[in-house]
C-alpha cells in the first residue's frame, strides 16, 4: 500500500510540474520516458470530486433512466430475444463466413486479387510524413507538429545559432548528432 501511494503521489507530482511549465519554451530535445531527477516537495493533499455534483441535465437524465426498472426491464427481454431468436448464432455465422472471406482474399493467387489489392493500397496509403508524424505521437502522445514549430524557431534555433557565431562549438554536441559533431 505505501508503494502504491508513492508511486500515485510522483504522478501527480510529475503531472502538477508538467501544468506549472506549460508556458515555458521546450527543448526540442525532450527526453522520452526517463525521469525527473527533481522530487516534487509541494503538498500531496487530494480532493474528492462527487461526480453527481457535476453532471450536465442529459448525464441526470441518463442516469435516471437507466436505473427505472421498466428500462431494465426492457433492456433484459431484449437479451433474452437476442439470445431466443438465434441472432446471436446469426452473428457468429456471419463472423465466421467474413473471417473465411477474408482469408481466402488474403491467400489467394489470383492476379486479379493482385492488380485489386494494389490499387487499394495505392489508394490509401499513407504518406512517410504521416508515416513519422504517427511515429511520433506513439512515441510522445501530447506531441503537437505546430508547437515543436514555434519551439525550435523561439528558442532551439536562435540558441544554436548564437553559440556557433560565438564559437562555442563544444557547448554544441547536445544539440547536434554525433556524426555532424565527429566531422568537425
Amino acid at each position: 500500500a505505501s508503494t502504491a501511494f508513492s508511486s500515485f503521489s510522483s504522478a501527480v507530482g510529475e503531472t502538477w510540474e508538467e501544468l506549472l511549465n506549460t508556458g515555458k519554451p521546450k527543448d526540442i530535445n525532450k527526453k522520452i520516458g526517463t525521469p525527473k531527477s527533481e522530487a516534487y516537495t509541494g503538498p500531496l493533499d487530494l480532493m474528492v470530486i462527487d461526480e453527481s455534483e457535476n453532471l450536465t441535465a442529459w448525464e441526470r437524465m441518463q442516469r435516471r433512466l437507466t436505473d427505472a426498472p421498466i428500462i431494465q426491464d426492457v433492456l433484459e427481454r431484449a437479451d433474452e430475444l437476442y439470445e431466443t431468436s438465434g441472432a446471436r448464432k446469426a452473428k457468429e455465422r456471419v463472423d465466421d463466413l467474413r473471417q473465411d472471406a477474408r482469408e481466402a482474399w488474403e491467400t489467394s493467387q489470383n492476379p486479379w486479387v493482385y492488380r485489386i489489392s494494389s490499387v487499394y493500397d495505392t489508394l490509401t496509403a499513407e504518406s512517410e510524413y504521416t508515416v513519422a508524424l504517427r511515429e511520433l505521437r506513439e512515441l510522445d502522445p501530447d506531441f503537437s507538429l505546430e508547437t515543436w514549430r514555434l519551439d525550435v524557431v523561439e528558442y532551439t534555433l536562435p540558441q544554436i545559432m548564437k553559440l556557433f557565431l560565438e564559437g562555442k562549438i563544444e557547448e554544441l554536441h547536445p544539440w547536434l548528432g554525433e556524426s555532424v559533431h565527429k566531422r568537425r
